[in-house]
């Protein structure tokens, strides 16, 4: 028992599944995988090893966006998700602020007037000394106020009605770079959730390897 404790958290691959994992979209839960130690990724994923907790499901003009939640050994999450819309496919890696830091990065109240303005803004940062390889200066506004839906659980393979869905207005914010974005989800109950995110080539996650 304690070497298998052992394993999952040092991320040593005793696993004997039959399962051979070769993509990222084959994750299930339980799974894991291993980050390169390229220095494009921020300190706090570089090198680290994340086991997949949960997969969900978000619309986005009805196309769905399959979601994996990671969680490696500072319980942090982080949320992994493909982008297609390229010619290569590429990884989204993101992570959720809290109110704090929201405030300190950008201020509560301008986020707000931001959100609340009729016509799509940028955003200029007032401190980027934290989240080291997540922040970028400035942001530009791709995407305002638009309806886009989740939920629960991976839809990749369901057949079931969707009418369940939850509906949120998404606003999406590219660095000058095209790799940094902030990306904000404003719920039905004015809850706001407040997300950044890179851009980073697949082969940055070194490893996938199945649950044992």
């Amino acid at each position: 028992m304690f070497d298998k404790i052992k394993n999952k958290l040092t991320g040593e691959k005793t696993s004997k599944s039959s399962r051979t994992l070769e993509k990222i979209d084959q994750l299930l839960i339980g799974d894991m995988l291993e980050m390169s130690d390229s220095f494009g990724l921020p300190p706090n994923i570089r090198d680290q090893t994340f086991e997949v907790i949960s997969i969900d499901s978000y619309y986005y003009d009805e196309r769905l966006e399959t979601e994996w939640t990671l969680q490696g050994g500072s319980k942090e999450p982080i949320f992994l998700s493909l982008d297609e819309n390229s010619n290569n496919l590429t990884a989204v890696l993101s992570m959720q602020l809290k109110k704090k830091n929201v405030d300190y990065i950008m201020g509560w109240g301008a986020l707000l007037a931001i959100l609340n303005s009729d016509e799509c803004n940028d955003i200029e940062l007032i401190n980027t000394d934290i989240f080291d390889g997540w922040l970028s200066e400035r942001y530009y506004c791709d995407e305002f106020n638009e309806e886009a839906s989740y939920l629960d659980g991976d839809q990749r393979h369901s057949t079931i009605s969707h009418n369940n869905r939850e509906v949120f207005q998404y606003f999406k914010f590219s660095a000058q770079n095209e790799k940094q974005f902030l990306e904000i989800e404003r719920w039905s109950k004015n809850e706001i959730d407040v997300f950044v995110s890179i851009l980073r080539p697949v082969s940055d996650i070194k490893e996938l390897w199945p649950k044992a």
